[in-house]
């Protein structure tokens, strides 16, 4: 992850396991140790739209985003329209839970924000964040996660890119 954030381009992770395995804490040791990066960070909840939205402009209060800078979502289309513009200013957007999405009332969202880092790819060179998914994998299943249906992988089979 560190050197994914020293290139000075936007990047994407995702990290994936296990339940209670620490996948929380092995990302908020990594930005720890990064130092002055703009972090927003998200637990998404077990709920409908409404409840994510909700979480996620609570998210952006907490973080110091405020409204005139990046609008708050009322959507959960303009929520990946405010991740993206979040990763194009700078930040680095940490979305956990994220295996939420693939239940029916969110699944849309993954494929907003999809389009979100296919544009973010389009213009690799920009100077940006981030953006980090976790997901946990349930266990007696060995289902996707939805970070799995974001068709960017990592490049390395430990969820960090490598460069």
């Amino acid at each position: 992850m560190h050197s994914s954030q020293s290139r000075n381009r936007w990047f994407f992770a995702k990290t994936t396991g296990w339940r209670r395995i620490g996948k929380t804490t092995l990302v908020q040791q990594a930005l720890a140790a990064r130092g002055s990066a703009r972090i927003v960070y998200v637990q998404i909840l077990d709920s409908g739209d409404a409840g994510v939205l909700s979480t996620f402009v609570d998210a952006l209060e907490t973080f110091g985003i405020q409204p005139e800078q990046f609008p708050y979502p009322r959507s959960l289309s303009d929520m990946a329209v405010t991740i993206e513009s979040l990763i194009a200013a700078g930040t680095i957007v940490i979305l956990d839970e994220f295996q939420y999405f693939i239940r029916a009332p969110l699944a849309d969202f993954t494929s907003y924000l999809q389009a979100a880092v296919d544009r973010l790819a389009a213009q690799p060179n920009r100077e940006s964040g981030g953006l980090i998914v976790l997901g946990s994998i349930h266990s007696g299943s060995r289902s996707r996660t939805s970070a799995d249906l974001l068709s960017m992988q990592p490049s390395s089979p430990s969820g960090w890119p490598t460069m």
